[in-house]
C-alpha cells in the first residue's frame, strides 16, 4: 500500500470515530425512545413487543440482502442511500406524534408506528454488511481490536450522556403536559444527527473491495453444517442467548414505564446501565480472556447470565 493510501485510511479512521459519535447520538435520541413513544401513544403491549421483535427478525433478513448488494455496488454508495432513507424515516414518527396530539386517527397510529419502524429497521440493516466490510478494509488486522475498542468506548460514553440528557428533557416536557412535543424534538434531533453522520461518512476513503467467491457459502450449507464446526456451534449458542433474552426483553419498557410508573430518567438509567458498566468491564474481561482463554470467559459469563 502506497503512502497516499495509508494517509487516506488514517484520515478516514478519524472521520469514522466522529461519524460514530453522531450515529450513537441518533440511537440515544431516537431508537432508545421508540418503545416509550409507543407507550405514550397508547399502543398495546403486543405492539410494543413487536416493535422490539422486528429488530431481531427484519434486521438479519435485511443484512442478507445487504450482503448481496456489495457485489453490485460500491459500499459507500450503498451506505449513502440507506442512511439517507433511514434518516428520513424519523419524519413519519414526528407526524404520528402530531396526529396523536390533535386526536386524529389515534387508533391507527400504533400500527402506523410499527409499519414505519419496520421500514426504518430494514434500511438501517441493509447497509450494515457494507459498513462492516468497509471498516475491515480500513483498519489493519493487527490493530483492529485496539481501534474498535477505542471507537466503541467513545461511542458508548456519548450514548450514555446523550440518552440521559434526552430522558431529562422528556421528563421536563412531561411535567409541562407536552410529552409528545418532547418526543418530536428528540426524533428531529435523531434525524439531524444521522444526516450529520452521513455527511462525515461521505468524506471517508473507500479502498477497493476484493471479493473471493471461494469464501461464499449459502445459508442452507451453513445450516446443515453448523453443528460440525466452531463457528456454526457458536452461532447456535448466540441464537439461544438471543432467544432467552427475547422472552422478556420486548416488554421491559412496558413493565418499567406503564406498570412501575418509572420516570423517563429512571427508565433510561436502567436501560443504559448495561452500556455504562460494559465500558469499564470490557477491559477486565479482555485481560481475563488473554490469560485464561475465550472459552472459559464465555462459559463463566453464560452461567452468570
Amino acid at each position: 500500500m502506497n503512502k497516499n493510501n495509508r494517509q487516506k485510511l488514517s484520515e478516514s479512521r478519524k472521520y469514522s470515530i466522529k461519524e460514530g459519535i453522531f450515529s450513537s447520538a441518533r440511537t440515544s435520541l431516537g431508537d432508545s425512545y421508540v418503545a416509550p413513544f409507543a407507550i405514550a401513544i397508547k399502543a398495546s403491549n403486543s405492539v410494543v413487543a413487536l416493535l422490539t421483535s422486528v429488530l431481531g427478525l427484519l434486521g438479519p433478513l435485511s443484512q442478507v440482502l445487504g450482503s448481496r448488494l456489495i457485489k453490485k455496488e460500491s459500499r459507500k454508495k450503498i451506505l449513502v442511500k440507506t442512511i439517507f432513507i433511514e434518516a428520513l424515516m424519523w419524519i413519519p414518527f414526528i407526524a404520528i406524534a402530531a396526529l396523536f396530539y390533535f386526536n386524529i386517527i389515534t387508533n391507527l397510529l400504533p400500527l402506523a408506528l410499527l409499519f414505519f419502524f419496520s421500514i426504518y429497521t430494514i434500511f438501517q440493516n441493509i447497509g450494515y454488511p457494507a459498513w462492516f466490510s468497509w471498516m475491515g478494509d480500513m483498519v489493519e488486522e493487527k490493530s483492529r481490536g485496539m481501534w474498535f475498542s477505542k471507537r466503541n468506548l467513545i461511542m458508548g460514553v456519548a450514548s450514555v450522556i446523550i440518552a440521559i440528557f434526552a430522558a431529562l428533557l422528556l421528563d421536563y416536557f412531561k411535567k409541562q403536559s407536552l410529552e409528545l412535543a418532547g418526543f418530536s424534538i428528540l426524533f428531529l434531533l435523531a434525524l439531524f444527527s444521522r444526516l450529520i453522520s452521513l455527511k462525515i461518512l461521505k468524506k471517508q476513503y473507500e479502498p477497493k473491495i476484493k471479493i473471493k467467491d471461494q469464501n461464499y457459502f449459502s445459508f442452507k450449507e451453513f445450516f446443515l453444517n453448523a453443528k460440525n464446526n466452531n463457528f456454526g456451534r457458536f452461532t447456535i449458542y448466540r441464537a439461544m442467548i438471543a432467544l432467552s433474552s427475547a422472552v422478556c426483553a420486548s416488554l421491559v419498557a412496558v413493565y418499567l414505564i406503564r406498570d412501575l410508573q418509572f420516570s423517563y430518567t429512571n427508565y433510561m438509567l436502567v436501560i443504559m446501565g448495561g452500556t455504562f458498566i460494559s465500558l469499564f468491564s470490557m477491559e477486565i474481561w479482555g485481560k481475563f480472556a488473554d490469560k485464561y482463554g475465550n472459552y472459559k470467559t464465555i462459559v463463566i459469563s453464560s452461567v452468570v447470565i
